[in-house]
């Protein structure tokens, strides 16, 4: 009788850790991080880190007024903290706990893209933007 009982807990645990659970009409959801070169010259050796989540995103070389991006499975976005280091004429920059915050307005239903935009004088712009 008790290994019938312990069958039917596995069976209910199982089932449970395998349901899907369909997303909340109350989040947001990105998929991609674009790094936009603003400026007039070269930027290298870009790399993207969300600590929380250990995903980390790499640019060897973006043209001037070029992108470079990275498309990624569909995620519910939570606002965690960027760093960014890259190379802009011959320096190192960095920049720590960039936060990307919704703007107001933004739909829930349409998919949210990560813009870094390197500037001219080196500066970051971090900010989102929806799909159309």
């Amino acid at each position: 009788m008790m290994i019938r009982y312990l069958n039917f807990i596995v069976f209910i645990f199982v089932i449970t850790a395998c349901a899907v659970i369909p997303p909340s009409d109350d989040d947001y959801y990105f998929n991609e991080i674009i790094i936009l070169n603003n400026a007039k010259v070269a930027v290298t050796n870009v790399i993207i880190k969300v600590d929380k989540t250990r995903m980390v995103f790499k640019c060897g070389y973006i043209a001037p007024k070029g992108e470079c991006s990275n498309k990624f499975r569909k995620r519910k976005y939570l606002g965690n903290p960027v760093s960014l280091k890259w190379s802009f004429l011959q320096k190192e920059y960095s920049a720590d706990q960039l936060i990307l915050d919704i703007p107001e307005g933004f739909l829930k239903n349409k998919m949210i893209k990560g813009v870094l935009e390197i500037n001219d004088n080196g500066s970051i712009k971090p900010y989102l933007k929806q799909t159309n």
